[in-house]
């Protein structure tokens, strides 16, 4: 990926391709491997490996599909299978799964910064009001975000892992009535936002169509072994805070009111 933002399409299946090359490993938690895949991109890989870190890769996915629906600024992602000659192998210090792995697509020149940053650079002031939707659809932790130096620093969202009340725990999909389901780490805006990009994400929360959601399950991999009723949950609870999402939304927006 160059940058482009995320098409809003809603595949059958998951996008998939195979590992060629393993680069290096991320000095981070999940230590994730960039690689180079047959399909030409690199991606960033997390494995999944069915205890509590597995969850942060099923995080990943949903919150994508989600934040694709209602145009936030989410990265391209891939499953990319692992070729026999290379599952088990180490890469720096991770091991490489013998599962599929989830891919986050590479973007090239960025800055990784938590603080939001760069409010009117680039189409900004549009991505920022859908990305804190999506924040607060999927309840999101230790929110993190890129800006891009090749489009003039456009945002972009990464790590979703710790999502939907994750923590490094296990998930806890919290009722919005509790401490736990109410999003207190979004981080602050720099700069106003005009009104009319505000409007424009409360509109597409407001039409928002559940069944763009429904091809989710199909994108978690049947190696996995997630139940699908877990991720059908999931999807229930975040459209089920869409009316917490708006009311945020509602409120940034008269924040923004000179």
């Amino acid at each position: 990926m160059t940058g482009n933002l995320a098409p809003i399409t809603h595949l059958p299946t998951a996008p998939r391709t195979t590992m060629v090359t393993p680069f290096e490993s991320a000095n981070t938690g999940e230590k994730p491997i960039r690689c180079l895949a047959q399909d030409g991109q690199q991606y960033w890989c997390k494995a999944f490996d069915g205890l509590g870190v597995g969850e942060t890769v099923v995080n990943e996915i949903i919150s994508i599909e989600i934040g694709k629906a209602i145009g936030a600024p989410v990265c391209d992602w891939s499953i990319v299978d692992i070729p026999d000659e290379l599952a088990g192998t180490r890469c720096d210090d991770t091991i490489i799964s013998r599962l599929p792995m989830f891919g986050s697509q590479l973007v090239s020149s960025v800055i990784t910064d938590d603080p939001i940053r760069y409010v009117g650079q680039d189409d900004n002031y549009h991505r920022f009001p859908r990305l804190i939707a999506l924040w607060y659809m999927c309840n999101a932790e230790d929110i993190q975000m890129m800006y891009c130096l090749d489009e003039d620093y456009s945002v972009y969202s990464i790590d979703q892992g710790y999502w939907f009340g994750s923590h490094e725990m296990s998930r806890e999909l919290a009722p919005i009535t509790s401490p736990a389901g109410q999003t207190r780490d979004v981080p602050r805006l720099t700069k106003p936002i005009p009104l009319e990009h505000w409007s424009s994400a409360i509109q597409a929360l407001e039409q928002f169509n559940p069944q763009t959601l429904s091809h989710i399950n199909r994108c978690i991999p049947g190696e996995w072994g997630v139940d699908s009723d877990i991720v059908d949950e999931m999807v229930t609870y975040a459209i089920g805070r869409i009316p917490y999402a708006l009311d945020k939304l509602r409120y940034h927006q008269k924040k923004s009111i000179p």
